[in-house]
């Protein structure tokens, strides 16, 4: 194992041809869909929507729809509360552009629900809870039949979900995500693409929410297109920052760190990056360190060499700069990847997938770092605070070994009855991002308010509720 920045090589790549399924141009997504405390994985293809139970070292598909996507965009939420989680697909189909929902039977099998949603070829579905009122909403960007489209969805918890109509601009090439920006508790839109026809501008810009669930132009950037983004903190201060990688206005590969400047500018950040094309970026902290790393799957493009298949992991080295890790793989292009901790050792893995020279091929790389995360210590000091149809929840602040304070996050868990199903599932909590400041150091405000429902209408009580207090890898009760 090669050495770099003092630290060990912390990963073993494995070529999984049996165990892990192979697709290209397709998207991947990891979760525990049967609650089995196991990491599954659900992969979208051109010809194929499956997903992957694991129980132990042992794997077993359960084939969903022949009618894949590809270029395909998937996302998983529990959007009914049932405390299963659920798949959220769009791409270009064989039914042209989709976008369709599947809910979870029990850990069992996937059934498609007939939600009349705006299809997109390519670009990004995305759910979060803009609204407060406990329901996952949809957030859908990307190119239509029609033209670019951006459109939200509003859960209406009866199954519907409802075009609010939200006053966004439709971006060709388009990105999307959500974030709490700002840290008022609300989430922010994010869109990064073209703002016209080809050579118009490139545009990054946070389209900031607030309580009328109206959403207003806020932070923004030099944009590019084809992107991939991911919100996370990469520097421990409590605001998320950006991480996108695509083509710049000159039509080269670029990747891109934004840093948040206290919730009202978006600047870059002192790091830059070999030039790399990656499909896929995603944060994650692969050293059990406290502090986000980055992963870069993808082509790596040389001005003095020709492209090359060179995923990367850029460990924090905390003070703004990340040090390189390099895992040379057969050139892969179309590729799609999911990071999670797939053994169950505490350290995070990743999986990736893509096209070869010789056909689709599939790896799962084996986090083997001597480093572990420990989880987060426990919540204290819980308080629920009813006015009308609001309910106010608020705790007590959290600690862990390895990650500051501002780079720790909340999530909220109610339950009708300490035995039933959750009102807000674990995976479909909501994570708190808001803000207050006291002697001049920022804390995170340890409260969240859900709008609009009444606790005693929920299953005829209101009788329990937790919070889980969230690190860079782990979560703690």
């Amino acid at each position: 194992m090669g050495r770099r920045g003092g630290l060990c090589h912390p990963l073993d790549i494995h070529r999984n041809r049996d165990l892990i399924p192979r697709q290209a141009n397709g998207a991947t997504a990891t979760a525990d869909f049967d609650n089995d405390g196991l990491l599954d994985l659900a992969l979208v293809g051109s010809n194929i929507l499956q997903v992957i139970w694991r129980t132990g070292s042992a794997a077993s598909v359960m084939p969903i729809s022949s009618n894949g996507a590809s270029p395909a965009t998937v996302d998983v939420a529990d959007y009914d509360n049932d405390g299963w989680l659920d798949l959220l697909v769009a791409g270009s189909s064989s039914e042209g552009a989709t976008t369709r929902l599947f809910h979870n039977l029990g850990g069992t099998n996937f059934i498609q629900i007939g939600v009349p949603l705006a299809g997109i070829s390519r670009g990004n579905v995305r759910w979060g809870d803009y609204d407060l009122d406990g329901r996952k909403d949809i957030l859908i960007a990307g190119d239509s039949s029609n033209g670019p489209i951006t459109r939200i969805y509003r859960n209406m918890g009866n199954g519907e979900f409802v075009d609010i109509k939200a006053d966004l601009p439709a971006y060709q090439e388009a990105a999307a995500a959500w974030c709490d920006f700002n840290r008022d508790g609300y989430l922010d839109v994010t869109l990064v693409g073209r703002n016209g026809p080809p050579g118009s501008e490139l545009v990054c810009r946070v389209f900031r929410g607030d309580a009328h669930g109206t959403f207003t132009a806020s932070a923004s950037n030099i944009g590019m297109r084809s992107a991939s983004l991911e919100w996370g903190d990469y520097n421990n201060d409590g605001f998320p920052d950006l991480l996108m990688a695509g083509l710049s206005p000159n039509g080269l590969p670029i990747v891109r760190l934004l840093r948040n400047s206290l919730g009202t500018s978006l600047r870059d950040a002192l790091t830059t990056f070999v030039p790399y094309n990656p499909d896929v970026v995603r944060w994650g902290d692969f050293d059990a360190d406290g502090w986000p790393d980055i992963l870069l799957i993808g082509q790596r493009t040389l001005p003095s060499a020709p492209s090359s298949s060179m995923s990367a992991v850029l460990l924090n080295r905390r003070n703004g700069f990340f040090d390189e890790l390099r895992f040379p793989l057969p050139e892969l292009t179309k590729t799609s990847g999911a990071v999670g901790d797939f053994d169950a050792d505490g350290r995070l893995d990743f999986y990736m997938t893509g096209q070869s020279r010789t056909g689709a091929v599939s790896f799962l790389a084996r986090n083997v770092t001597l480093l572990s995360n420990t989880p987060p210590n426990v919540v204290t000091s819980l308080v629920a605070v009813v006015s009308n149809k609001n309910v106010r929840l608020s705790w007590g602040p959290g600690s862990d070994l390895q990650s500051p304070a501002a780079g720790l996050s909340y999530s909220v868990r109610v339950t009708a009855l300490p035995e039933e199903v959750d009102v807000i599932s674990p995976s479909a909590a909501r994570t708190v991002f808001a803000a207050s400041f006291s002697q001049g150091r920022m804390e995170p405000l340890r409260s969240v308010k859900f709008q609009g429902w009444r606790p005693a209408s929920i299953r005829g009580a209101f009788r329990q509720w937790m919070v889980h207090l969230e690190d860079r890898r782990l979560r703690r009760m």
